[in-house]
């Protein structure tokens, strides 16, 4: 029933497009599921004619996926595929629902008959069969042999689906290699799987056309030599090695932050009471009621007034200074009179002595007041008027002045550089202490940004020099923002995500770019030394091996399978090296050359057929 849907229903991905290509060269329409799910929402969009089912799937299994077709389209066949037939032993129940049981890995053969047979029979009985025209293509009407029997070799014995994951993906590749070839390749040998994917000749007496062969060149089993007609068929193209190695592009994902070097945090240096704000003018707002007080999001300059806080500490430690400089100017006043009367002989020497002690303590108490007040910032304008409030009192000029005492417990707090208020933390009469942050003040003219690198990159990102070139983009909007380069590399990985952060600058002249905005950086990282590019599809790898084939006469038809050393996988290149280390060759790894010609497509077919040469040899 050529044209009829197929539903294919395996979790196995390369099992389904293998089992798409074949029933598709037989002339069938295959729909692919990989789940229960899947398969009905696929069924009915596209009814089927007939479903071939796996028996364990990862939301059910077979038999429960036939019940429901049934259920929903209507009887039609099912055919069930499965890797532990044992089972069907002991649960004999549950094949009932299907035509046929088919043990994995499948005989092609038996597929084949299975699904004619089983299409057949339901035709003859009236049900309807999904179909579509399906006109032959110009090669297979060419190409077109008898289809004797043949059975394609197993590839892996049955395995507990717990176990056999890679192995089933593995067969299943190479399955789907010498499905390919059996079309592709008449000459190379493959007859078996050539007559079962071959369509059927048009005319009883249509011979087969000569063909010429692969074959082994002589001395070396490494080495294959190809008819020109088989080298078209196959598409095998090749090209020299490619020494122009591009830089690796590795892509990392952070956001934009605050440059830590231009974050001020504004704070008192004395724990008090806030008694006025900074004004947008830079006055105190109890001075100038009527100006608006600096808010968030208002740029500041540097020095400009923040906030006045009213200090007992700072105003108890002026009034000692004002004790200590009239105690000193007092002691000194009698150490001059003592020293009068001693020329006298009015006081004795002793007198003089002690008096002389009493002044070197005063100037020791006076210098450690002032001191602690510059430790402070307490300005020298500052401790010059204190001084001079202390002469007026010492001379009793005027009385001790209750306001102006007040004044000096008055901490201003200033803005540390030019920038934008971009937290603000403090309200009239708040009682703050050294520690609190009564403004954040920004510079957001530059941002920081911080992207995160996989610890396995972090040794190339290492030896990189401080403001290496870097692409940075905006998240959606994907602009390009102009940056200092790489700044630093973190020194500590996160355990949990295993990656470290990877720090620079950006440019925010016009101030468009915000905190916390989403971002990607690209480094090209330089690539390794000794090595030359190929593209991925030149290279055959089984997980123990990397295989390339060499044409080393490009005029000649011939090809060399060589092993090499892959040092590095990209996207669209694979850097295999041009010398091998001693490991790398002690398991048969070669040089590959700038220069060497290489196949770059058909090297699947190659390995194929070099394989199937050598083992008939």
């Amino acid at each position: 029933m050529k044209g009829a849907t197929i539903l294919l229903v395996d979790d196995d991905e390369v099992l389904r497009q293998v089992l798409r290509r074949v029933l598709t060269r037989e002339g069938y329409d295959a729909i692919e599921a990989g789940s229960v799910a899947e398969a009905l929402e696929r069924a009915r969009q596209q009814p089927p004619a007939l479903a071939l089912i796996d028996l364990r799937l990862p939301d059910g299994d077979g038999v429960e996926v036939a019940q429901q077709l049934s259920q929903q389209i209507g009887p039609f066949p099912f055919l069930l595929m499965t890797a532990y037939p044992l089972r069907l032993r002991d649960q004999p129940e549950l094949a009932r629902a299907f035509d046929k049981v088919l043990t994995k890995p499948l005989n092609l053969d038996e597929l084949r008959e299975a699904i004619a047979s089983s299409l057949a029979t339901n035709s003859a009985k009236g049900a309807p069969t999904a179909r579509r025209q399906v006109e032959p293509r110009p090669e297979e009407r060419a190409e077109a042999k008898p289809s004797p029997t043949a059975t394609v070799p197993r590839i892996v014995p049955p395995t507990p689906k717990k176990s056999r994951g890679l192995k089933w993906v593995a067969a299943s590749v190479v399955f789907a290699a010498v499905a390919g070839l059996a079309v592709a390749l008449p000459s190379v040998g493959t007859t078996g799987l050539q007559r079962f994917f071959a369509p059927a000749p048009t005319h009883p007496a249509a011979a087969p056309k000569a063909e010429s062969y692969a074959r082994l060149i002589s001395g070396n089993d490494e080495a294959i030599e190809l008819p020109p007609e088989v080298i078209e068929r196959l598409d095998i193209v090749s090209r020299p090695v490619d020494t122009a190695v591009a830089p690796r592009p590795l892509e990392m994902a952070g956001s934009l932050s605050f440059d830590p070097n231009y974050l001020g945090r504004v704070q008192t240096r004395f724990a008090g009471e806030v008694v006025a704000l900074g004004t947008i003018h830079g006055h105190a707002s109890n001075d100038y009621p009527n100006e608006p007080i600096l808010r968030y999001g208002q740029r500041v300059g540097k020095g400009q007034l923040m906030a006045v806080v009213l200090s007992k500490d700072l105003g108890e430690k002026k009034s000692e200074l004002v004790d200590a400089v009239i105690r000193l100017w007092y002691d000194e006043s009698m150490l001059a009179k003592f020293e009068e009367l001693v020329e006298q002989g009015v006081v004795p020497v002793g007198t003089v002595m002690n008096q002389r002690t009493l002044v070197g303590q005063d100037r020791n108490a006076v210098f450690r007041v002032e001191l602690t007040l510059r430790t402070w910032r307490v300005t020298q304008d500052e401790i010059d008027a204190i001084k001079e409030e202390a002469k007026e009192v010492y001379e009793m000029r005027t009385e001790r002045s209750l306001k102006k005492e007040i004044e000096w417990a008055k901490v201003e707090v200033r803005a540390p550089f030019d920038g934008i208020i971009v937290e603000k933390s403090v309200a009239p009469h708040n009682l703050v202490g050294v520690d609190f942050d009564l403004y954040k003040v920004a510079d957001l003219r530059k941002l920081g940004v911080m992207v995160h690198a996989y610890e396995e990159d972090l040794n190339e990102l290492y030896s990189l020099p401080r403001g290496f070139a870097w692409r940075i983009r905006a998240g959606a909007s994907g602009t390009l923002l102009k940056n200092d380069g790489i700044q630093q590399v973190g020194l500590i990985v996160d355990p949990t995500q295993h990656t470290a952060p990877v720090m620079g600058l950006i440019h925010n002249d016009d101030g468009n770019l915000r905190v916390g905005q989403f971002v990607k950086a690209t480094v090209d990282l330089p690539a390794p030394a000794n090595v030359v590019s190929v593209p991925p599809s030149a290279l055959v790898e089984d997980g123990d091996e990397s295989i390339v084939f060499v044409q080393p006469d490009p005029t000649q038809p011939r090809y060399v399978r060589r092993r090499v050393a892959v040092a590095m996988r990209l996207r669209d290149a694979i850097y295999i090296r041009t010398q091998p280390n001693e490991r790398e060759r002690r398991k048969g790894c070669q040089e590959l050359k700038h220069g060497d010609y290489i196949v770059a497509e058909g090297v699947l077919e190659l390995q194929s057929a070099l394989e199937d040469l050598r083992a008939k040899k």
